[in-house]
């Protein structure tokens, strides 16, 4: 993602995001933590990813190829569909 989007790519310590999220808002409601920006100093990082641009060059000069056959293709993945609930 990192190369696709150009921009640095923050890992977290803590891979249930949406638990973290609920325990964070949970602590917000009952003034565990004043504001939402505090909880930048509960998140730990583990790594970062860097932008490759040799890498992205390569990746959006693939999906114009990508976009093109998925044009090519729509009608006839739409039989198949139509083939499949028969």
């Amino acid at each position: 993602m990192a190369d696709l989007f150009q921009a640095e790519v923050l890992v977290p310590e803590v891979y249930e995001g949406s638990s973290f999220g609920a325990a964070v808002l949970a602590m917000y409601a009952v003034n565990l933590i004043k504001n939402l920006e505090e909880v930048q100093q509960l998140i730990r990082i583990t790594y970062r990813h860097q932008p490759n641009t040799v890498h992205a060059s390569t990746y959006h000069e693939l999906f114009e190829i990508y976009e093109r056959l998925y044009q090519n293709t729509v009608e006839e993945a739409a039989r198949l569909a139509a083939y499949q609930v028969k």
